[in-house]
C-alpha cells in the first residue's frame, strides 16, 4: 500500500520497519548469487548471443529470461515488449531482432553489444558511472542496463530501474527537481542513491532495503487498475488459485505472452488461432483477445476480484510480483497472474450481467466501492483502498507539467465526471491529506470532500484583502458560455445602487483574479481553476491579455489590467482543467495562440465498460463499436457517441425497454442533428429498416416497439458472442 505523500520523509523513515522485508531481502540475495553462478562476470567476454538471448526454442536458462522473468526480487522491468533487451530471436517467426539500423546482422549486434557491457563493468568498476551512458547500443535498453549493472554491483545501483520512478523519489527526498534525460538513467540512479547515502537514519541499509521503502512509502504505481477475473467456468479452478497464491485463465493454444515483441503482433497470432472459436466475428475475436492480454499488463498494486458466476465474489487481491507467469506445470488454465488473495471480500452482490460474457473485465469504481462495503473484517490488503484510475496519473502529469490542461472529447465519454473526480483526489493529494488514498471508492466522502474544497473560507493572512475577509476555496468551478465575458473572469465594471442617486458602475473583481490573490496568500497550497464547457466561450477575449501569463515560464511575471490599472500576476501554483465537447467544436478550431499554452487530453468512447453487457441478443459494446465507425467514416471521429449513453446508474443498461427509452430520448436525436435530416446518412447509421429514406421520415412503428428495435439493432451490428474461456 502506498503511502504517498502524506507521510513526511523522516516520518517514514521513523515508521518504517525494516524487518517487515526481511523474507523479501533474502530472496533477493539468493536470486542474484543464482545468476552469478550462471553467469560470473569474468565469463562475460565470451557470452555468447545463445546463452544470452530470450526467445529461443527449448532454451530457457538465458541471461535476458533470468533478469526478465526469473529474478523479481532484484526490480522488475517486466511488460513493454521485447526491444528492451536489444537482441532477441522471434519465436513465432524466423529471424532476430537487433538494430537494423546499425548492424547487418545479429552477430554483429551481438559483438558490439558484449563489448558494451563489458566496457560498462570496466566503468563500474572503476567508479565512472557516467561514462557507461555514452555506451550507444547498450543505451538502446535503459532497464536492462540498470539491472544488470545491480546484479553485479549490488550496493552501488538501486534496484529502481524506471526514470519516471527515480525522479519521483528524488524529488520527494531532495525537495528538488533532479531532471535529467530519460536516457542518463544511470545518472538518476546515482543521484538519487547519494542522496541517501547523506541521511544518517539510513547508514547501513543495503540498496534493496532502500528500494523496498522507498516504495513502501511512496509509490509511484498508484495508478492501479481493478479488474475481474474468472478462474474458469463455475470458478472450478479457484481452490488452485487459493493456494497458489495467483489467478488463471485459459486459451492455452497461445502459449507464453511473453513470446510477443508487441500487443499487435498477439492480436494478430490469437486472431488466427481463435477464428473458428468465435465464429470468425472480428468484434468478439478483438474483445476475447483483449481479456487475455490484460493479464500480461496488470502490474504490481493493481487488483483482481475473482468470481463465481454473475454475482459472487470470492475474494479481491493484489498483484505482486512476478505478475504474469505462464505455468507449464499446470494442464490446463496456463497463463495466471500471481496475486496476494484477501478473502475477507468473499460477498455477493446485485447481478452483473455483463460477467456472464466476460472472463476478464474491467471494474468501475463505483461496482468497486459495493465490493469493498461489503469486506468482512479488517480486509488486510486493498480493503476502503480506492483504485485509481490510470486515466488520473496522466492528467496530473500534464497538469503539472503545462499547469493548464483540457479534457477534450465527443459527448459522452465522461469529461466532467472525470474532471470532477480528479479535482477532489488531485488537490488532497497535493496537500498531504490522507484522504486522498479513499477517496474515489466513497462516493458520500467525494461528495463531503468537493463541498469542502469548493467553499469560500475566511482569509487567514492580512494580505488577502478580499471585502469580509473570505477568499475562494481550493476549487473553483465555472462554466464558459457565449454571454461569458472578460468581466465575468478577471475585472469589470458593474453597475450598483447608489440610494438616491441611483446606479453608478464600480470596479469588480472577476473569479479568476479573486482566485490568483488567494493563491499568492497560500503559495504552498494548488488552486484548480475548473471551466466546464470550455470551448463555448469565447476564449480569447474572456482571458483577454493574461493568455500570455498562463504559460508555466512566465508565471509571476506582470501586467497591467487596462480597467483597474493594477499590476497583476498569476501566480505558479494556480492550475487550470478545463472540458470540451468536441461535437461543438473541434479542437483543431481553437486559436493556436491558445492551443499552445494548454496540455490537451482526449476522451474517447470506453468500451471496456461495455464489455459482455447485452440488451436482449445486442452486445453493446459491439452497437456502439459499429454505430461509431459508422459515424466517423460520416462525420469525423470527434462526433462518435460515448460510452455514457448506454450506461444507467453507472452500470450498462441491462433491460430492453430502459434501452429502447435512452435510444429514442437521446442516441437518436443527436444522430438525427448530425445528419441535418439527410435520412440516407441516418440510415447508414442506424440500419435502413428503421428510417424510410423515401418519405424523409423515420420507422416509428418499429422504434417505438422496443422489442423489434433491439431485434433491427441486432441484424444491423451483430448479436452477442463470446463467453468464459
Amino acid at each position: 500500500m502506498a503511502i504517498f505523500t502524506s507521510m513526511s520523509f523522516r516520518e517514514a523513515i521513523a515508521q518504517y520497519d525494516r524487518t517487515s522485508d526481511a523474507d523479501k531481502v533474502k530472496e533477493a540475495d539468493l536470486q542474484r548469487s543464482q545468476v552469478l553462478k550462471r553467469f560470473p562476470i569474468a565469463r562475460w567476454p565470451e557470452m555468447t548471443l545463445e546463452e544470452y538471448a530470450l526467445g529461443q526454442e527449448d532454451t530457457e536458462d538465458t541471461f535476458c529470461r533470468w533478469v526478465e522473468f526469473k529474478t523479481p526480487h532484484l526490480g522488475s522491468i517486466r511488460g513493454g515488449h521485447a526491444r528492451k533487451h536489444i537482441i532477441y530471436k522471434h519465436k513465432e517467426r524466423p529471424g532476430w531482432h537487433f538494430p537494423k539500423d546499425l548492424f547487418d546482422d545479429e552477430r554483429m549486434a551481438w559483438e558490439q553489444l558484449r563489448t558494451d557491457f563489458v566496457q560498462a563493468f570496466e566503468y563500474a568498476n572503476n567508479g565512472n558511472w557516467l561514462e557507461i551512458e555514452g555506451l550507444d547500443v547498450l543505451a538502446q535498453g535503459p532497464a536492462l542496463r540498470l539491472k544488470t549493472l545491480h546484479i553485479y554491483f549490488p550496493e552501488d545501483v538501486l534496484p529502481v530501474y524506471s526514470f519516471e520512478h527515480l525522479r519521483h523519489f528524488y524529488r520527494l527526498v531532495t525537495g528538488e527537481d533532479g531532471t535529467t534525460n530519460r536516457s542518463e538513467g544511470v545518472q538518476a540512479n546515482q543521484r538519487l542513491l547519494a542522496a541517501l547515502r547523506e541521511v544518517a537514519d539510513l547508514d547501513g541499509w543495503s540498496t534493496k532495503e532502500l528500494e523496498r521503502f522507498l516504495y513502501w512509502w511512496s509509490d509511484p504505481r498508484e495508478a492501479r487498475r481493478v479488474v475481474k477475473i474468472a478462474p474458469g467456468r463455475g470458478a472450478v479452478y479457484w481452490p488452485d488459485c487459493l493456494r497458489g497464491g495467483y489467478i488463471c485463465a485459459g486459451w492455452e493454444k497461445i502459449g507464453d505472452l511473453t513470446q510477443f515483441e508487441s500487443k499487435s503482433d498477439f492480436k494478430k497470432f490469437f486472431a488466427g488461432v481463435h477464428e473458428k472459436d468465435y465464429n470468425g466475428h472480428p468484434p468478439a475475436i478483438s474483445r476475447k483477445g483483449n481479456e487475455l492480454w490484460t493479464l500480461s499488463e496488470l502490474e504490481p498494486g493493481d487488483l483482481v476480484v475473482a468470481n463465481q458466476g454473475m454475482s459472487k465474489i470470492l475474494a479481491v487481491g493484489q498483484v505482486v510480483e512476478p505478475g504474469y507467469v505462464w505455468r507449464d506445470d499446470r494442464d490446463v488454465f496456463k497463463h495466471t497472474v500471481t496475486v496476494d488473495w484477501d478473502t475477507s471480500f468473499e460477498s455477493t452482490i446485485p447481478q452483473q450481467k455483463s460477467w456472464a460474457m466476460s472472463t476478464v473485465k474491467k471494474v468501475p469504481e463505483a461496482l468497486f466501492e459495493e465490493i469493498a462495503s461489503r469486506a468482512r473484517g479488517g480486509g488486510s490488503i486493498v480493503k476502503k483502498m480506492s483504485p485509481v484510475d490510470p486515466l488520473y496519473q496522466r492528467i496530473s502529469g500534464a497538469l503539472k507539467r503545462k499547469l493548464n490542461l483540457v479534457l477534450y472529447g465527443p459527448p459522452g465519454t465522461g469529461k466532467t465526471y472525470t474532471a470532477r473526480r480528479f479535482a477532489v483526489w488531485w488537490l488532497l493529494r497535493e496537500s498531504g491529506d490522507p484522504r486522498a488514498d479513499t477517496v474515489l471508492g466513497d462516493s458520500k466522502l467525494m461528495a463531503d470532500c468537493e463541498q469542502e474544497l469548493s467553499s469560500e473560507r475566511n482569509s487567514d493572512t492580512d494580505d488577502f484583502d478580499e471585502e469580509g475577509g473570505r477568499e475562494p476555496g481550493w476549487l473553483t468551478r465555472v462554466t464558459f458560455h457565449p454571454s461569458y465575458t472578460y468581466e465575468d473572469f478577471v475585472e469589470g465594471f458593474r453597475p450598483s445602487e447608489q440610494g438616491a442617486r441611483g446606479l453608478a458602475l464600480h470596479l469588480e473583481d472577476g473569479v479568476f483574479k479573486r482566485v490568483c490573490r488567494a493563491a499568492k496568500a497560500h503559495p504552498d497550497r494548488p488552486y484548480l481553476i475548473m471551466v466546464d464547457e470550455f470551448n463555448r466561450g469565447n476564449v480569447a477575449k474572456i482571458l483577454g491579455e493574461l493568455i500570455t501569463l498562463l504559460e508555466q515560464d512566465k508565471r509571476g511575471l506582470t501586467v497591467s489590467l487596462p480597467q483597474s490599472k493594477q499590476m497583476f500576476s498569476i501566480p505558479p501554483n494556480v492550475y487550470f482543467l478545463g472540458t470540451m465537447n468536441t461535437a461543438d467544436r473541434s479542437i483543431k478550431l481553437l486559436d493556436v495562440a491558445l492551443r499552445r499554452r494548454f496540455a490537451f487530453i482526449e476522451l474517447m468512447p470506453d468500451l471496456e465498460l461495455l464489455r459482455g453487457a447485452t440488451v436482449g441478443e445486442l452486445a453493446l459494446d459491439e452497437f456502439l463499436e459499429g454505430l461509431n465507425g459508422r459515424i466517423a467514416e460520416s462525420e469525423g471521429r470527434e462526433k462518435q457517441i460515448g460510452h455514457a449513453y448506454l450506461l444507467n446508474g453507472g452500470e450498462p443498461v441491462s433491460e430492453i425497454e430502459d434501452f429502447a427509452d435512452l435510444f429514442r430520448e437521446e442516441i437518436l436525436p443527436l444522430l438525427q442533428e448530425y445528419c441535418y435530416d439527410e435520412y440516407g446518412t441516418l440510415a447508414k447509421f442506424i440500419g435502413s429498416e428503421l428510417v424510410d429514406e423515401q418519405a424523409n421520415a423515420l420507422n416509428y412503428e418499429k422504434i417505438d416497439d422496443a422489442e423489434q428495435l433491439v431485434r433491427e439493432l441486432v441484424k444491423t451490428f451483430g448479436s452477442k458472442s463470446g463467453g468464459d474461456e
